[in-house]
């Protein structure tokens, strides 16, 4: 294909793809507006006239219930954690209470400020914590202060210092029911959990559970557990939430962020009731809420929109906190800078599709190198034989044979004798009558300056006798 013809195609696409842009992305114009807004007023128009009033009413009534249904009494994420947060700062255990960001080590006393410890809490979907903000932490338990985190997976600064393994492991299964081991905190009726879709329709996924088995620390407690719905009759308890002990203070572990999401507390009476029990066994103290760690872990979330996000900052939340917009997201969220980056990424596709062809020729491979050693010995063999020039011959056969005796057994001698015969000997394996007539038929040629084909002959067997019984 001509180059022409190429670029004549990818301008007759681009042009394609803009008009279509225009055309999807135009707003309707006023006339055509109030044209759509007569035709649906005639369509309700002519509904009504079929309709008896006592129908009318009612689907009236149906639909204020409708609505009622849809409206949100708080505007709230349903997936953050302002209810909890909310309880916490209500708390009789609750001395006082102060949001903390990252870095732990610079924003996370280890020592109080008054007669009461210091309480980490970290809810969210993951710890992100580093290396060092993982030793401050185990360092502030380690002091006799308390820390909660509830994670669906810890990092590996954290998960390398309280697991020897695998800090987790998983179990399929539609639904699981969930207690505690002690029984003056046993709930009367287990607590239900299943996964739901978009439609409230049960569905079968992984749950995980803490590892007890890979912990570091003896002195650890289950305060919370599950059985799963297909286990039913084995009674198999797998571990929610932990208490590990750590040096004079306590670690409390907890796998299932989302029971303490606002969606569970609102829509769940035994869902209060569980966070009611599980946050009992942190003592009373001076409470230290983490609010930079993922999307479960946002406190507050008001109204949708470019002011307030639905899932607030990126990094956590705060007070009215504002949604975070990367580059990205401020391109996507407009029709025309949207579809400005679609038509840039496809003329890229077309570019590399069209352009990314060699234009040279294909360089031919080169042919591979042999080895012609063999064949070159053979013919100056048979040159020099052909020549009879057998002292010649011999000196060839003299050069190599000494190279692999030098090289084989590290042994070299300008005039050879018993001695050398006798180490030869030893070493190759061979007799030294043998070894000494070859050396013998060395000097002889150099002497005689010419030999017959006899002696060439004999002198190559038992060279070759040689190479062949060598040790």
């Amino acid at each position: 294909m001509k180059s022409w013809m190429k670029y004549g195609i990818v301008a007759l696409i681009l042009i394609g793809f803009t008009m279509l842009f225009f055309w999807w992305s135009a707003p309707p114009s006023e006339e055509e507006l109030a044209e759509q807004q007569r035709i649906e007023e005639e369509i309700k128009k002519k509904e009504k006239e079929k309709l008896t009033e006592e129908e009318i009413l009612k689907k009236e009534a149906e639909a204020a219930i409708e609505r009622e249904k849809n409206r949100r009494p708080i505007p709230i994420n349903p997936e953050g954690t302002y209810l909890i947060h909310h309880l916490f700062k209500g708390y009789d255990k609750t001395k006082k209470m102060k949001p903390m960001q990252s870095p732990i080590a610079s924003n996370l006393p280890k020592n109080s400020s008054n007669a009461f410890p210091n309480v980490y809490i970290l809810v969210g979907d993951g710890a992100y914590l580093n290396y060092d903000d993982a030793d401050e932490l185990m360092s502030f338990v380690e002091m006799g202060n308390t820390a909660f985190i509830s994670v669906s997976e810890l990092d590996y600064s954290l998960k390398s210092q309280l697991f020897w393994g695998e800090e987790s492991f998983d179990e399929f299964d539609e639904c699981m029911d969930v207690n505690f081991t002690h029984d003056t905190m046993n709930m009367i009726v287990d607590y239900h959990w299943f996964y739901e879709d978009s439609q409230k329709d049960a569905y079968s996924d992984s749950w995980n559970f803490w590892n007890v088995e890979n912990l570091k620390y003896n002195e650890y407690a289950v305060l919370s557990y599950a059985t799963m719905c297909d286990d039913a009759g084995k009674n198999e308890k797998k571990p929610i939430c932990i208490r590990i002990n750590i040096g004079e203070g306590q670690m409390f572990l907890h796998v299932q962020p989302t029971m303490f999401t606002n969606r569970i507390l609102m829509e769940d009476i035994q869902g209060v009731e569980y966070a009611e029990r599980i946050f009992s066994h942190i003592p009373r103290g001076n409470i230290y809420w983490h609010t930079l760690n993922g999307r479960n872990s946002h406190q507050y979330l008001a109204r949708k929109g470019q002011e307030e996000g639905a899932y607030g900052d990126g990094s956590g939340g705060g007070d009215n906190s504002k949604r975070r917009t990367s580059p990205l997201q401020f391109i996507l969220d407009s029709t025309a800078l949207r579809w400005a980056l679609y038509l840039l990424l496809i003329g890229l596709l077309f570019y590399i599709i069209f352009q990314a062809k060699r234009r040279r020729k294909i360089i031919p491979a080169g042919e591979k190198r042999t080895n012609s050693t063999v064949e070159f010995a053979d013919t100056v063999s048979e040159l020099y034989y052909q020549e009879r020039r057998h002292d010649k011959l011999i000196r060839h056969l003299e050069a190599v044979f000494k190279d692999f005796v030098r090289n084989k057994y590290y042994m070299t001698s300008a005039k050879p004798d018993k001695a050398y015969f006798t180490g030869l000997a030893k070493k190759s394996g061979i007799e030294e009558e043998k070894v000494k007539q070859i050396y013998t038929a060395f000097e002889y040629a150099k002497r005689s300056g010419n030999v017959n084909d006899k002696f060439l002959i004999q002198l190559h067997d038992n060279i070759e006798n040689f190479y062949k019984n060598c040790n």
